[in-house]
């Protein structure tokens, strides 16, 4: 897994508070920061941080987890619309990716098992 440096958050362009917090605390481990978080709950920070540091099958398992997350409320405003749902569908055919129908409940603790599996 990568460690956080200062020269590799500072190439990715963050934003002038979430750089300041890192520096401040100077965490290295990537599962450190996203689990322990930043101060005051600033989900925008461990986000933007997680996308980064997962690899590009693990960001398309994330984006196929958070969609179906918000699946049942898109479906129950427009019940005939169905095109989310076979987006979805297709991309799990496209990615085989539909091993594990277990869903967890928070997107974090999904990304974290990402970044574990991927070392």
């Amino acid at each position: 897994m990568k460690e956080i440096t200062k020269e590799w958050l500072k190439s990715l362009n963050p934003c002038t508070d979430g750089f300041k917090w890192w520096i401040k605390h100077g965490e290295r481990d990537p599962i450190k920061c996203l689990e322990e978080g930043f101060e005051g709950n600033n989900w925008d920070y461990r986000r933007w941080l997680m996308v980064r540091l997962l690899s590009d099958e693990n960001k398309v398992k994330l984006a196929i987890y958070s969609a179906e997350l918000v699946l049942p409320i898109f479906e129950e405003r427009y019940p005939n619309d169905d095109r989310p749902r076979k987006a979805i569908d297709a991309t799990y055919s496209a990615a085989a990716y539909y091993d594990n129908k277990k869903r967890i409940k928070q997107i974090l603790e999904y990304a974290i098992k990402l970044l574990k599996d991927q070392e």
